[in-house]
């Protein structure tokens, strides 16, 4: 373990306290439900490549300066007492020091499940974590993990250009103080809400593995697979989503790309019902610089019936007609808002409230794009960082997520699975058939 004393900071430059945004507090409540099953974390991983080991201790150094990681090591969650009180983030000043962890393995790239694996619990202020990865070449990763409750991930991009540049804008780190609605204007949102979720997530819903069966008490591993395409590759991609008439990027292509291999799979496995994944919508305004802290995500519905997964042109309508119709209704909009009443009502109760209509099931699969070349390293001027990757929570159920990102004009897929749901065997039957999908060449 390497151990680094950070920057001076002055502690007085903080906020006493920071209240959870509704989508916090909805991973807060997915760790009890991983907790159930024995398996998965609700962390999210940045993965920053070297071409050696000198640049990548240079980064660790900036993170171990920069103020916004030593509030990180020291808050504590602290939960609302009363129905009346919101949980927030209470800063202690504990000189607190981030650690890091040095990994020297043998397999080139390969990043140890000892890092993907490891529990985070934000009740103990297990937050976040730093490690490097040597490899026998020479090159080196730097994998930086949070608790997905402390930020998303378009907030992790503008706290990397934020300790890349060395300097901190306040105003963009902490979220604004909040206008909270009339309590009528909670109730009357909270029902709009609801009879469009009963609606959309109607059971029987359909994954890879029927959830409502008894769950063995054994530990489960998450594995994690990436596969950067080519410039060429990424080229066909984008011409096949827009062949089909996918608007506002390749996003849609790649979920039904995603939805039919996962219908295709589930087949052979047995299960029965339609398809229903949430996919999480980016809250803030285009072209905002914060805040860097909090999730500001809310998420559109997706119902897949047989129709339309009778094909991928289906497919591809199907979400662009029901995202056109959510976003017409302000759906993302007033569910964010549900999530935020929710922030008063214990975590036993939310996860009741928030599965009962799928009836304890939290979604077919988990799927996130991370946009059109938001993580351009030229734009970010880091230039010695070779690759980011962005590695998805594994949570579970559904214990199987879906995670696209695109670098330097070129996309990467990340899959994290757990073998709750499948075997390698069937994770290789996965894995071709989503290539197929994605770089076929008959549409």
């Amino acid at each position: 373990m390497i151990h680094l004393q950070s920057a001076k900071i002055d502690a007085n430059s903080y906020p006493n306290h920071i209240h959870l945004t509704g989508s916090d507090c909805f991973f807060v409540m997915l760790d009890n439900v991983n907790q159930r099953f024995q398996s998965g974390n609700n962390v999210l991983r940045m993965c920053l490549s070297f071409e050696d080991n000198s640049t990548a201790l240079e980064l660790q150094k900036r993170f171990l300066q920069s103020p916004v990681i030593h509030w990180m090591c020291n808050i504590e969650l602290e939960r609302g007492r009363t129905m009346l009180l919101k949980p927030r983030w209470v800063f202690k000043d504990k000189k607190n020091t981030l650690d890091c962890l040095t990994h020297n393995v043998e397999e080139e790239g390969i990043i140890p499940d000892t890092i993907i694996n490891r529990p985070f619990d934000p009740k103990l202020g297990q937050l976040i974590a730093l490690d490097i990865v040597n490899y026998p070449s020479g090159k080196s990763d730097l994998v930086f993990s949070w608790h997905h409750a402390l930020m998303d991930g378009r907030g992790s991009g503008m706290l990397l250009r934020s300790i890349l540049s060395g300097s901190v804008d306040w105003k963009n780190v902490f979220p604004a103080i909040e206008k909270e609605p009339s309590p009528y204007a909670y109730i009357r949102n909270m029902y709009v809400v609801k009879r469009f979720i009963q609606q959309s997530a109607r059971p029987p819903i359909g994954a890879l593995k029927n959830w409502r069966q008894k769950i063995d008490t054994v530990e489960r591993i998450s594995h994690f697979f990436s596969h950067t395409f080519t410039l060429a590759e990424t080229n066909r991609i984008d011409d096949n989503a827009a062949r089909l008439g996918a608007r506002f990027g390749a996003a849609n292509f790649l979920l039904a790309c995603c939805t039919l291999t996962v219908d295709q799979i589930r087949k052979t496995k047995g299960t029965i019902g339609d398809l229903w994944v949430p996919v999480p919508y980016d809250g803030r305004k285009r072209g905002s610089k914060g805040p860097i802290i909090t999730n500001q995500i809310a998420f559109l519905f997706y119902r897949f019936n047989a129709s339309s997964l009778s094909s991928i042109n289906n497919c591809v309508q199907s979400i662009q007609s029901q995202m056109t119709e959510q976003l017409k209704q302000e759906m993302p909009k007033k569910y964010g808002r549900l999530l935020d009443m929710m922030r008063y009502i214990p975590l036993w109760l939310y996860r009741f409230l928030t599965t009962r209509s799928s009836k304890g099931g939290v979604s077919s699969f988990l799927f996130s794009s991370a946009g059109e070349d938001k993580w351009d390293m030229s734009s970010m001027h880091a230039h010695s960082i070779q690759r980011i990757l962005m590695i998805p929570p594994s949570t579970v159920p559904p214990g199987l997520t879906f995670s696209f990102l695109r670098n330097n004009q070129q996309l990467t897929l990340n899959i994290l699975w757990s073998e709750h749901i499948m075997n390698e065997v069937e994770f290789a039957k996965l894995k071709e058939q989503l290539m197929n999908y994605l770089l076929t060449e008959e549409i």
